[in-house]
């Protein structure tokens, strides 16, 4: 699960102020598929950015703790396999194996329990 919680952006120049985010509290379950509708100006891309920035900082703080590497470049080459089995562990538990499961149900069912 991914919680906003009062988040705000205020874009500044030199001569004036405009705030783009005013206290936005938001929660993503992991199970949801999330879409975020509106029209262009309506700052889905800033939103976005804020999100990819606060999971960018939690991957780099876990790559730093397990591997103790700085970051990806940084990694040996054990590293770096373990990070791809990891991966493709990971694709195959929660994307593929589901995947097919899904597409042997009855197609109403497989989007209404999936």
């Amino acid at each position: 699960m991914l919680k906003l919680h009062n988040i705000t952006k205020i874009y500044a120049s030199s001569t004036q102020e405009v705030q783009a985010l005013n206290d936005v509290n938001i929660s993503f379950d992991s199970v949801e598929f999330v879409a975020i509708l509106g029209p262009s100006g309506c700052v889905k891309t800033t939103l976005l950015n804020i999100i990819l920035l606060i999971l960018d900082v939690f991957i780099s703080a876990a790559i730093k703790s397990i591997f103790g590497a700085e970051n990806i470049a940084a990694f040996t080459w054990v590293n770096a396999f373990t990070l791809i089995g990891i991966s493709v562990l990971l694709t195959l538990v929660a994307g593929f194996i589901p995947a097919r499961l899904a597409a042997k149900k009855d197609p109403v069912e497989a989007l209404r329990f999936e």
